[in-house]
């Protein structure tokens, strides 16, 4: 199988690629020939796990009551025009919600060779997948730097020498209806680069195992 059906960036670390359940399925390979990797996820810093969690309470505070409208304005707040019983009796009310962290949102995950030591990113949904070609991610988000986690392999059950398995889903019809009218200058060579979602398996005997990432 071809390897340009695979999103650009994943193609010089492909190995062994199919299709399984309307995905393409790949197990990752260094260019130095290593199919083992030490896994590590974009994380937050305290300071900015404990921004997201004000937002959210924020958010939830809000949206109380049967939302009947709401836009977001200049700032890039969300203003919701919402009803709720009060007292016994319906009141209407207006509230506000801040623009979220502009780290909240963003999800990556990178590899390093158990050989070489050289590091490969994975996926960031700033810069691979249908979000990034919409163009959903700029200036703040862009620039920010994330924590990295190194995810646990032997607390998964995971052997330090197992493969590690990509599935990136499809295009169907239908993705390919939303490609073209959500995607800027759309073509169909971007249809590879533009996929949903993400998952990293453990591959054990050529088999799917843990899951050890998930994004979509």
């Amino acid at each position: 199988m071809e390897t340009n059906l695979l999103p650009t960036h994943l193609r010089p670390l492909a190995a062994g690629l199919s299709r399984y359940a309307g995905c393409l399925t790949m197990t990752l390979r260094c260019p130095c020939g290593c199919t083992r990797f030490r896994l590590e996820e974009a994380t937050h810093s305290a300071a900015e796990q404990a921004a997201i969690e004000a937002w959210l309470a924020a958010e939830k505070a809000a949206r109380k009551g049967r939302i009947l409208r709401f836009r977001k304005n200049a700032h890039g707040q969300t203003e919701l025009m919402c009803r709720r019983i009060f007292f016994g009796r319906w009141e209407s009310f207006k509230a506000l919600i801040p623009p979220p962290p502009c780290h909240m949102d963003v999800r990556a995950l990178r590899g390093a060779c158990r050989k070489c030591g050289r590091t490969h990113l994975i996926y960031d949904n700033r810069l691979h997948g249908f979000d990034a070609l919409m163009g959903e991610y700029t200036g703040e988000a862009m620039a920010w730097q994330p924590q990295w986690r190194e995810i646990d392999m032997q607390a998964l059950d995971v052997p330090e020498g197992e493969m590690i398995r990509v599935d990136i889903p499809e295009a169907d019809e239908r993705s390919l209806a939303d490609m073209r009218e959500f995607i800027p200058g759309f073509t169909p060579e971007m249809a590879c680069d533009a996929f949903s979602c993400i998952e990293v398996w453990s591959d054990v005997g050529g088999k799917r195992d843990a899951m050890l990432f998930d994004a979509g």
